[in-house]
This record gives C-alpha cells, sequence and structure tokens, in this order.
C-alpha cells in the first residue's frame, strides 16, 4: 500500500511527535530513521512534519502516526468526519477505530473499512493513518 494522494499539509499539523513508516530509509537533520525489519520508521517532531512528508517518496508511506497530548479526541473526530466502527478498552488504553470519507487509504477490520486508529492513555493520544504500526 502507498499513499501519493495523502496530503499532510490539508490537515492541521499537531503538536508532538510525528511517525512515518517507509519502505525506504530517509535521513536529515531533523528527523530520525530506525530500521523496523522490512522498512523504517521515521521520526520528527511537528514542526518539521510538513517539510519531511514533502521530502518523502509518497509510494513508499505505509502508514503515518503521531503522538501528541493537545487534542480533544471528539473534536478530532468531527473534523475528519469519522464514522466510529469500533472501541476497545485494554487496561489503561482505549482505542477507536474508525473510517473518514477525507482519508483515501483503507484496510479492513472485521469486514469494516478502517482508515484511523486512536489510542488514549492517561498521558497522550496516539492517531494512526491507517492504523498505529507501533506500540501505544
Amino acid at each position: 500500500m502507498c499513499m501519493p494522494e495523502f496530503n499532510i499539509t490539508n490537515i492541521e499539523v499537531l503538536n508532538g511527535t510525528y511517525y512515518f513508516f517507509t519502505t525506504e530509509n530517509y535521513e536529515d537533520s531533523n528527523s530520525l530513521s530506525v530500521s523496523s525489519g522490512n522498512g523504517y520508521v521515521i521520526s520528527c517532531k511537528s514542526e518539521f512534519a510538513s517539510q519531511l512528508y514533502r521530502n518523502l517518496d509518497k509510494n513508499k508511506i505505509v502508514g503515518i502516526s503521531v503522538e501528541t497530548s493537545d487534542i480533544d479526541i471528539n473534536s478530532l473526530v468531527e473534523k475528519l468526519n469519522i464514522e466510529v466502527c469500533q472501541t476497545q478498552n485494554l487496561k489503561d488504553i482505549s482505542f477507536i477505530y474508525g473510517y473518514s470519507n477525507r482519508l483515501t487509504h483503507f484496510v479492513t477490520v472485521d469486514n469494516q473499512k478502517i482508515n484511523i486508529q486512536i489510542a488514549k492513555t492517561l498521558d497522550k493520544i496516539k492517531i494512526g493513518y491507517p492504523l498505529i504500526f507501533d506500540s501505544v
């Protein structure tokens, strides 16, 4: 799966750390790249996220996540027009699996289209497109 038409500049950049999951390595002075088996996790702070996204080969991106603490989940659901498909609570983490018609790529989970996953702990929120590919 690749995401050539996803445009991070069309969605408000949230304060926090961004993680780009790619099949190709990329390094610059504002990001950190770590090999993760079949691909790479390239992370950066929010102020560099749009620039990093512009520099990455869109055909090599398989997922994007952001870890933040300064967003209201209900406003995010409303802003992205997310249809909540499933919710799940595991210990101290609440998960929301949803589908937004504003985001083009999706995966199928339990016969439902999912293209955004949100995980909330006591002190942080992680948002993944189409899913969270790393730990919460």
